[in-house]
């Protein structure tokens, strides 16, 4: 099994790449520094979950999260083939590496579908990742959800967003990381004043140059969802991606949706989570 060790602008990313599953992340969160081989492997030993009294196997949670798993929390991806093939298993994957950008090209041999995975780091710290879901079978496939999902380490205990109206936008809200899931839907057909932005898991000691936050931001302009969740096992994650309404994929044998693009960023205090953004954005030609 490849172990990948991204790092940029005191940002460690550790993946975790097996041949038979998705990608998924065992590390995302404050430089670990240079490690060889053989100290990547024997901390991403200690980084793989635990068996939690759920299922008979640790559950692992990879970027689009998976029901055969036995993931019990919000699926990465929903859809079906005329009432078949609900719940892929995408168990045949292959990698490609270029720089710090990982492509996972993944396939259900019996439910015909290619997932593609991209995900990269960039010089500024700011993480992003996207998905192509491809369908190769006679029938049509109808797509009702594809979300992508990234874990959160450590120990957050508050969420932050952003709400608000017309000439009072973007007013930040502060609540509980509480069980269960906190879900910020846009529904306008466009980015409104009420948008979430950017959610943020934080430690309860979080400012402006304090404390530990981790964003995520759907990078889309239309109808999109961001979602914060933590189940009772204490495993959090956030996600998101486009919102999709009833019928609106419909993807004929041969075609491919891609989802867009979602930026993750990991800050000591919110200026350098906030930060992250600002050199992307500044280095873009």
């Amino acid at each position: 099994m490849q172990i990948l060790h991204f790092r940029a602008a005191g940002v460690s990313v550790i993946i975790e790449c097996p041949s038979d599953a998705l990608p998924a992340i065992l590390h995302w969160g404050p430089d670990l520094g240079v490690l060889d081989d053989e100290s990547l492997a024997h901390l991403a030993a200690e980084l793989r979950p635990r068996p939690d009294m759920t299922v008979d196997v640790p559950v692992r949670t990879p970027l689009v999260p998976e029901a055969r798993t036995g993931w019990m929390g919000m699926p990465g991806l929903s859809g079906h083939h005329q009432g078949q093939n609900w719940s892929p298993a995408f168990t045949s994957v292959t990698y490609r590496q270029t720089g710090q950008t990982l492509t996972a090209t993944a396939r259900d041999e019996h439910a015909r579908l290619t997932l593609t995975i991209i995900i990269e780091l960039d010089h500024s710290g700011l993480l992003r990742a996207r998905a192509d879901l491809r369908n190769q079978h006679e029938l049509p496939y109808t797509l009702d959800t594809l979300n992508l999902a990234f874990p959160v380490p450590g120990t957050p205990t508050e969420l932050l967003d952003q709400a608000g109206r017309w000439a009072k936008e973007r007013i930040p809200q502060r609540r509980p990381l509480t069980v269960g899931t906190h879900l910020r839907e846009n529904r306008r057909g466009r980015t409104g004043a009420d948008a979430a932005t950017v959610l943020l898991a934080g430690t309860s000691d979080l400012g402006f140059q304090r404390g530990e936050a981790w964003g995520l931001h759907v990078g889309f302009s239309g109808n999109h969802r961001h979602y914060a969740e933590r189940t009772s096992t204490g495993r959090i994650m956030l996600g998101g991606g486009e919102l999709l309404l009833p019928g609106e994929i419909i993807l004929p044998t041969g075609e491919t949706y891609r989802t867009p693009w979602l930026y993750a960023t990991y800050g000591r205090g919110l200026d350098q989570a906030a930060r992250r953004f600002h050199d992307h954005l500044r280095a873009r030609p």
